[in-house]
């Protein structure tokens, strides 16, 4: 039995929402004033990357490709975050005339897909996803670049936005391979997902949540076998999920607390005393801070004490750069 046969068909298109709003954060990113590099400190401008690090190799141009918002955000981005707060995307659901204005949007929708050609997709609830997310989308836009101004807020989308949109394309893909049954595909697609961050603790809450409820409706059954079969396969999925979250944290740990040999030229005096001081180990140069010593987990640990200590990140939260809240 398939364990997301019982979940909703309105699951699965708020799941292609998020895709198309996860993809055209990856075009944006092609934009130079939504690139991490546009943005620099007020009283310190780092030279160019290209003069900083040699040609890389085609796979090395590959990573950069994916990577990229890691390679810049390193030195220069990472104390910036720390000096003026950690800006995430968020939708302004709480707008006086936000329903009303999804209505509007909805029947030019309406009317767009209720010709013969996307019949199948003229639906009450596909209508209404796409204009509460035609409306979130606006008004984000027009909350950043309208009533604040980017020279004072530090507006970045995800590190890797590029990365981050393959990654919930390998979530659709392990969406589909369990409702077909495929669990070891399913497993595959679920770690090389969770290399975005803490997308793999949220997928592995997919596999969860119908486990659950295969596990309950089994219960009252007494189909104990077919409960155990349910446990240890999405068990093993839950492990694969978490898998690449586990891999990617302790890669980003490593960077933070492995001290390697100088390469290339030392940064500036004033970025390197900044960064001292907020307590970075920039690599090279100095010993690495007091939380990379915990001992055996501190490479998985010390990314955490990074993001708690100076992102200030948090879900659905922003951090204007003048220093409010």
């Amino acid at each position: 039995m398939s364990l997301l046969s019982k979940v909703p068909r309105k699951f699965h298109l708020i799941i292609f929402v998020r895709f198309v709003s996860l993809a055209i954060q990856a075009v944006s990113h092609f934009i130079p004033d939504h690139n991490a590099g546009a943005f620099k400190l007020a009283d310190y401008e780092p030279q160019s990357v290209e003069e900083q690090q040699p040609e890389p190799s085609p796979v090395g141009w590959v990573l950069r490709l994916l990577l990229d918002g890691y390679h810049r955000w390193d030195s220069v981005h990472f104390v910036l975050i720390a000096r003026r707060g950690y800006v995430i995307d968020h939708s302004v659901v709480f707008f006086p005339l936000y329903p009303m204005l999804c209505r509007a949007v909805r029947f030019p929708l309406i009317l767009l897909l209720s010709n013969q050609q996307y019949g199948c997709l003229a639906t009450e609830t596909t209508v209404t996803l796409l204009a509460c997310y035609c409306v979130n989308f606006c008004l984000h836009l027009l909350c950043v670049h309208l009533f604040w101004h980017l020279t004072e807020l530090y507006y970045p989308g995800r590190p890797g936005l590029r990365l981050a949109a393959l990654t919930l394309l390998s979530v659709l893909w392990a969406l589909s391979c369990l409702r077909r049954g495929q669990h070891l595909e399913a497993g595959l697609a679920l770690a090389a997902a969770g290399l975005a961050r803490s997308n793999g603790l949220a997928n592995a809450l997919l596999v969860a949540a119908p486990a659950c409820v295969a596990i309950a409706t089994n219960w009252r059954r007494r189909r104990w076998q077919e409960i155990v079969m349910v446990a240890l396969r999405s068990g093993a999925l839950s492990a694969a999920a978490c898998s690449g979250f586990l891999a990617h944290q302790l890669a980003m740990g490593l960077s933070f607390c492995w001290t390697a040999s100088a390469e290339g030229q030392p940064p500036e005096p004033g970025l390197l005393a900044l960064a001292l001081a907020r307590n970075y180990s920039l690599r090279g140069y100095g010993q690495p801070p007091a939380w990379c010593s915990g001992g055996p987990l501190a490479p998985m640990t010390s990314y955490f004490a990074v993001q708690a200590r100076d992102w200030r990140v948090g879900l659905f939260r922003w951090v204007p750069a003048c220093g409010w809240g």
